[in-house]
């Protein structure tokens, strides 16, 4: 299954290399154009890190219980 998300200058998709599944991400800039391929868990454990998703289940759980109080507010 080839997925592809494009948002502005970034295009992210989903491929398989000699190591196996990955991601890769691509950048344009008017000069020149820019790739990284990541292992989909390195790409998880950058995530986590920066706090772009959730770590933990005890952690993804409170996120839920806070959406939930927001949008009843």
């Amino acid at each position: 299954m080839k997925e592809t998300l494009t948002h502005h200058a970034i295009k992210a998709s989903r491929i398989e290399d000699a190591h196996g599944p990955a991601i890769l991400l691509e950048q344009d800039d008017t000069t020149e154009a820019y790739s990284v391929i990541l292992h989909p868990w390195q790409l998880l454990a950058v995530c986590q890190h920066f706090g772009l998703i959730a770590g933990t289940g005890e952690a993804q759980k409170a996120i839920r219980t806070l959406q939930r109080r927001l949008l009843a507010l």
